[in-house]
């Protein structure tokens, strides 16, 4: 029956999003405040007295409504006041925070294993319930929860590994290396350590041997539970073992949640497309996951509320198995809410089920109010239910409008709108059959293009086209603040890629499944879906890679800078403001209501003015045509904190750029010439993406003049790569000459030229000397990766001189030494990371530096900086800074004056 009016998101027909919403305020607030449980409990007691007075004395409903409202973020309140109360002083990393125990030692730890040993192609990782750590020949009792990588270095490993017979409730005690802290401390980096609090993860280490590990039997577990996580691992590893790459990752990524098998080519299709939430299981899996089982549930038991329970405990089972991440748990929630209001006879509406799903797992765990998983997922679903929904509801009613004792009017709205809807929902086939059929005969007006679509049944798959696009748009114009704060990314190919690969990725998905069902019964049977599995692998990266040669298919995007948080703020209001209008749009309106000119033409103004502003501000926000930030007239280096490597940035005085290094991990190199589609390279997030890339992003960068490589080591130039996808580059600089490092690999895939510089050689940036010092032109350097190879700048603007010396060792600083007449420097970044091979007595005399800049890991698995190397640059005078400890670290200078600081304080 066609409505006069559609559901609103009004207090009435939807209470639950105004009292979740209540609460959310209520969460950020203690977020904010340092208040005890008690004071919001007692705040809490009070209001919730003066609503239940209020009701007594029959005061007006909207000041109890408004009162009730206040008890509920007050509850939020409380709540987030009393689980951080809760944290154990047991608890891990409250040890670590009491000196407990130093992430440069080794740690003893006695635990439970709270899951299945979690497979990756050369580890594997262990989920650890901890109950006693010892260090410093301290025993603690202990609790919460650890990570642990357990690397496979060899074939014996692995089979000492399984002679372990690690399980769901194994004991074991071990001896690890453990760390409370991930990432990089650098101004925009991500900062993992935050990610694994929210995760509920304490800490996070590795053990080096098999042998460091004793079982110690095995603790009381849910039988459950244990059957739920070996399928979990037999079907990992039967997707990996039967099938090829990219298909098995993908599989293994989207139907089973690990995301550890995704070969990097796959990964970074999907990524730069837009559509990475295609491969990690999400809200759209579930629910086509509820309606598989729903379906089938049909054909098995008659009773409806046999067929809901059963579809209910099997999706929880399945969120359980995978590990009920916040999309996942979100959309089971919601599928469970919907169909127990479906077997109370009430229609489950949108916003009201996503907020109740809000509530519940908010209360479960408050502050995964900040995890990003979490914003991202039920914005997404927001925007859908607030906004896509009801759009579609609206036009479905106005393409099949026909005249009824309720809707004896047609629709006011512009032709367009009509034509459009029309197009999607016009139904000609059932119209002339009620017209040859009925006892009323009328002639309708409807577009003609509708109605031979209608007879050429071809309005299904456009509907379902027109809606797949229109989905993503809304989506990715909503989520673009976040978008762009967490990974600083936009396509605009992206709803395209979206409607390609959604399909495809369905197809795989429906395949595999079949072939795991198969599997259980004969694995030659299941053998036989490889091939297809296979082809459908490969046809669903090479569809997402066809876009991305488009222009402005793979942007990335900077931060806006400041007023950012009131930029995006303002953002989001008009989306709030569009889903109001939408809200009072009544297109079936009949009487004085739908003939009211003025209404029709001021929220056709009002709609047409708030998209407007929409389209402008994302514009602004994916442009970004605004000067990156520096500071006039002043040279500012800045040594980042990228582990154990070098990247420096340097600003010179009138804006131009510089990366110098870019960090990255030993020992890794790729010959991209050399790839093929046999060869598995797993999705790892590097050290471009992770460190470096961020503070640029910050700064408000786009575009770099120069990079340089110092040498071609990896933990120097790893990271160009990634630099070159994201920044457009003028000009690179290098003391080498190569074709085969990943330095001259990255310059060459993009067409950026190098200069080769030798000893000797000057440049003048804005006003600043930059001269080479090194590698000497007669130099015989075994190759490019020798240390001794390595760039050599001084960097001198006024009085003040920055000695930057990549990986040199003793033989190039004794040259140095007798060679360069001036060697003095007020900043020295040490050689080598501060290994004992570099920074000799007589090189530091002639330097004479103020502050030395150490770039090594802390800790770092070399040890580094070496004891006597610290012992001789603080008998130079020099004050020592560390990126491992100390973050980013800053130098500014006019010229004259000299200004030191660092991301994190240090000493």
């Amino acid at each position: 029956m066609r409505r006069l009016t559609f559901p609103q998101i009004t207090l009435p027909q939807q209470p639950l999003v105004f009292l979740a919403l209540a609460f959310i305020a209520g969460l950020w607030l203690a977020s904010r405040l340092t208040l005890t449980p008690r004071v919001w409990l007692n705040a809490f007691v009070i209001v919730w007295c003066v609503a239940l007075l209020c009701w007594r004395m029959h005061a007006r409903d909207a000041f109890i409504t408004t009162i009730l409202l206040c008890g509920f973020a007050l509850a939020g309140a409380g709540l987030w006041a009393l689980h951080a109360a809760q944290v154990a002083p047991s608890r891990v990393i409250k040890l670590y925070e009491r000196g407990a125990w130093r992430a440069d030692e080794p740690v003893e730890l006695i635990g439970t294993l709270a899951t299945t040993p979690e497979a990756a192609p050369d580890r594997f990782y262990l989920s650890l319930n901890v109950e006693q750590l010892s260090s410093f020949a301290q025993i603690h009792t202990a609790t919460g929860a650890v990570q642990i990588v357990a690397p496979l270095r060899d074939e014996t490993s692995k089979q000492d590994y399984v002679a372990l017979q690690l399980d769901y409730g194994t004991r074991v005690r071990m001896l690890v290396m453990l760390t409370t802290s991930g990432g990089f401390g650098n101004p925009g980096a991500p900062q993992f350590g935050e990610m694994l609090e929210l995760r509920g993860v304490d800490a996070t280490g590795w053990v080096k041997s098999p042998l460091l590990i004793e079982r110690l039997g095995d603790a009381p577990r849910n039988a459950l539970l244990w059957r739920l996580y070996r399928w979990r691992a037999t079907a990992i590893e039967r997707l990996i073992q039967t099938n090829r790459q990219p298909a098995a990752g993908i599989l293994a990524a989207s139907l089973l949640g690990s995301r550890y098998w995704l070969d990097r080519r796959a990964a970074q299709t999907f990524r730069e497309g837009g559509t990475f939430h295609l491969l990690v299981i999400s809200g759209a899996h579930v629910a086509v996951i509820a309606f598989v089982l729903l379906w089938l549930a049909r054909r098995v038991w008659r009773s409806r509320v046999t067929q809901y329970v059963v579809v209910i405990v099997l999706l929880w089972a399945y969120t359980v198995m995978v590990g009920a991440q916040p999309a996942i748990t979100r959309a089971t929630v919601m599928i469970t809410i919907a169909l127990l209001g479906q077997l109370l006879f009430r229609q489950a509406l949108g916003a009201n089920t996503l907020a109740a799903s809000a509530l519940v797992l908010l209360a479960w765990q408050p502050r995964d109010l900040f995890n990003p998983g979490f914003q991202l997922s039920f914005l997404t679903v927001l925007v859908i239910v607030a906004l896509v929904a009801p759009l579609y509801e609206r036009l479905r009613h106005i393409g099949t409008w026909e005249p009824t004792a309720s809707t004896p009017y047609p629709p006011r709205v512009p032709r367009s709108i009509k034509r459009l809807a029309e197009l999607l929902f016009w139904d000609e086939r059932n119209y002339r059959i009620e017209m040859k059929e009925g006892t009323v005969k009328y002639r309708i007006e409807k577009w003609r293009v509708a109605r031979w679509l209608s007879r050429a049944r071809l309005q299904a798959p456009l509907r379902w086209v027109t809606a797949t696009l229109v989905t993503t748009v809304c989506i990715q114009l909503a989520l673009l603040p976040l978008m762009v704060i967490h990974f600083h990314r936009f396509s605009i190919v992206s709803p395209l890629t979206n409607v390609i690969e959604s399909l495809l990725i369905s197809a795989l998905m429906i395949v595999g499944a079949a072939q795991l069902t198969v599997g259980i019964f004969s694995a030659t049977l299941a053998a036989w879906f490889s091939p297809l599995i296979h082809w459908l692998g490969k046809l669903t990266v090479s569809a997402g890679e066809q876009p991305l040669a488009l222009p402005l298919a793979r942007l990335r995007v900077p931060d806006w800078g400041t007023g950012e948080r009131y930029v995006y703020g303002g953002y989001w209001l008009l989306f709030i403001v569009l889903v109001v209008l939408l809200n009072v749009w009544h297109p079936l309106r009949k009487g004085d209501a739908a003939n009211d000119a003025t209404r029709r033409r001021n929220g056709r103004l009002s709609a047409a003015a708030t998209i407007s502003a929409i389209l402008i501000i994302s514009t602004l926000i994916i442009a970004h045509p605004f000067a990156p930030h520096f500071m006039p007239g002043r040279l500012a280096i800045t040594f980042l904190d990228v582990g154990q490597g070098d990247a420096m940035l340097l600003q010179f005085p009138r804006g131009q750029t510089m990366v110098l290094d870019s960090g990255g991990r030993l020992a890794y190199a790729v010959n991209n010439e050399d790839l093929n589609e046999d060869l598995f390279i797993e999705d790892r997030i590097g050290i471009g993406e992770a460190a470096v890339m961020p503070y640029l992003w910050r700064l408000g960068l786009r575009r770099l003049d120069y990079i340089a490589a110092t040498h071609a080591d990896s933990d120097h130039v790893e990271a160009f790569g990634e630099i070159t996808q994201g920044f457009a580059v003028k000009q690179a600089l290098a003391g080498f000459a190569s074709s085969t490092d990943l330095f001259s690999q990255a310059i060459r895939q993009h067409g950026i030229p190098l200069r080769v510089v030798k000893r000797g050689e000057a440049f003048e940036f804005d006003g600043v000397q930059w001269q080479v010092l090194a590698p000497f032109a007669d130099a015989d350097a075994v190759s490019n990766t020798d240390n001794n190879a390595s760039l050599v700048v001084r960097v001198r603007y006024g009085q003040r001189t920055f000695l930057l010396t990549g990986d040199i060792e003793r033989e190039t600083e004794a040259r140095l030494v007798q060679e360069e007449p001036d060697l003095h420097a007020d900043v020295l970044k040490v050689a080598h990371h501060g290994s004992r091979t570099s920074s000799t007595h007589d090189f530091l005399a002639r330097i004479k530096p103020q502050h030395a800049i150490i770039s090594a890991a802390d800790p770092s698995p070399y040890g580094h900086p070496h004891p006597e190397v610290v012992e001789r640059l603080q008998r130079a005078g020099a004050q020592l800074w560390a990126t491992g400890k100390c973050g980013a670290i800053t130098f500014t200078t006019d010229g004259n004056a000299l200004q030191a600081s660092s991301f994190k304080v240090c000493h």
